[in-house]
């Protein structure tokens, strides 16, 4: 439960960081980097994270690519880095609450 509850906090405090960056860069936007590849990468996951958490992923890999000179294929580079970040991170939270369930048996 404790990890659980950290991962809701990093969590906040990631989603609180991408809201800033946004807005105190909102030309920063990153060619193909959309509200449809966040959709797609939620469903692709099932939505076991919230689509804010996916949107904050995804837009946090796309600022690392802001200055490519070649965009043509940053949204396929976005969307495996974001995968595996994300599938990682629900990989550890049903590994807690594996844990967690397994203590309290």
């Amino acid at each position: 439960m404790l990890a659980t509850v950290r991962f809701k906090e990093t969590m906040n405090m990631s989603v609180e960081l991408h809201q800033s960056l946004a807005e105190d860069h909102p030309h920063d936007v990153v060619d193909g980097i959309d509200e449809v590849l966040i959709e797609a990468i939620w469903h692709e996951l099932d939505w076991q994270l919230p689509r804010e958490r996916v949107r904050c992923v995804v837009a946090e890999i796309a600022l690392r690519f802001q200055d490519a000179t070649v965009k043509t294929f940053l949204p396929i580079l976005v969307r495996r880095r974001a995968l595996v970040r994300l599938r990682k991170e629900i990989d550890e939270i049903v590994s807690t609450d594996n844990h967690l369930l397994d203590e309290q048996s």
